[in-house]
């Protein structure tokens, strides 16, 4: 059990001595905890807040064997799969931190480097041993970012790509010099949900939602294009149309459009959460929901049928993966009182009808 008061989806992270999966979860005392595949608590390590965005897995010491790298609006954390801190981490931030790091390794040798902005504008970055990157030249925006930085490389350059607080889109290279400049912006409060690469830099295409949970599409040279109404909307998949589904919470139902087609509806009479994943499997396409008054998840098929023995007991959405290479999905979410449970979620793939 973790204290209970969490609704972070369980990280699923990658054990590199044996190839078997670890859940990384965070209480509500911040506290994070490392478990097994079998559920047994291997550490736990105290932060100062929340993580912010993703918790990645980098090489630091290129020998295979992989840290967490992750943050917290105070501090980036490099942590080894003790629970130890590596040289040089944790890394007190001069300001404090608005949005998730973003690591690039721009040559693919594990040469790593943390990019992060801070409250007062700026946008720093730091190598593997902790220290402020040589040559780095720290843009400041007028208004900070609440975004993760984005990588592309188009015709063997590098793009990072920033988008201020009043949605304002810059283009760096790899210095934090600005390389080109566009007319993009997304507006104030912006979340950038996907950066697509285009054969050339302007025809790349940036997705996010304002404010209103509306999602819009633009190449980085075109007029943004409403792909749905406000409302609790998530990205789900791109299609060979080049079209993205787009998955949509309306109180008790979930929605699932393509381009111009409703695809699935389903109605349950219970309030949903206000969020969807969506599962990818050899079977087909799996979406899962949570039903926050009940405190319970489900996982339907792409037809929007419920599998066998769903729901089940859950307070927060879930991850899916196989644990201890056995061949069976496990579905990884917390209940009220605080237990990480691990469902088995296939290979059965029979639904209720």
């Amino acid at each position: 059990p973790v204290p209970p008061g969490v609704n972070r989806v369980p990280d699923i992270l990658l054990n590199h001595t044996n190839n078997t999966r670890e859940v990384l979860v965070q209480d509500a005392e911040h506290t994070i905890h490392l478990l097994s595949s079998s559920g047994k608590v291997l550490w736990k390590y105290p932060l100062d807040g929340p993580i912010m965005g993703e918790v990645h897995q980098v090489d630091r010491f290129k020998n295979g064997k992989l840290q967490l790298l992750l943050n917290t609006a105070g501090h980036i954390h490099l942590i080894d799969r003790n629970g130890k801190d590596v040289g040089g981490f944790p890394i007190k931030l001069p300001q404090q931190a608005t949005a998730p790091l973003a690591v690039f390794d721009y040559e693919k040798n594990k040469e790593y480097r943390i990019v992060i902005g801070l409250a007062d504008g700026r946008v720093v970055n730091y190598g593997m041993d902790g220290a402020s990157t040589t040559g780095w030249e720290a843009p400041q925006l007028g208004d900070p970012t609440t975004n993760a930085v984005r990588h592309l490389r188009i015709k063997n350059k590098d793009h990072l790509l920033l988008v201020d607080g009043r949605g304002r889109v810059k283009l760096l290279d790899r210095r934090g010099n600005e390389r080109e400049h566009t007319q993009l912006e997304l507006g104030s409060g912006a979340r950038v949900l996907q950066v697509l690469p285009g054969l050339e830099l302007n025809t790349s295409r940036i997705l996010w939602a304002d404010t209103t949970g509306t999602l819009y599409d633009a190449t980085l040279n075109g007029a943004p294009k409403a792909l749905c109404s406000a409302g609790n909307n998530t990205l789900g998949d791109l299609g060979d149309d080049d079209n993205f589904d787009i998955m949509r919470i309306r109180a008790d139902s979930l929605i699932v459009t393509h381009g111009s087609q409703q695809v699935l509806s389903r109605s349950f009479g219970a309030a949903l959460g206000p969020q969807v994943h969506r599962y990818g499997s050899a079977t087909g396409k799996y979406y899962g929901v949570l039903f926050p008054e009940r405190g319970q998840v489900t996982l339907l098929d792409d037809s929007g049928h419920e599998l066998e023995g769903f729901p089940l007991p859950g307070t927060t959405l879930f991850n899916i993966a196989d644990l201890d290479l056995d061949g069976v999905l496990e579905l990884v979410t917390l209940t009220a009182d605080g237990q990480v449970v691990a469902y088995n979620a296939w290979p059965s793939t029979r639904v209720v009808r």
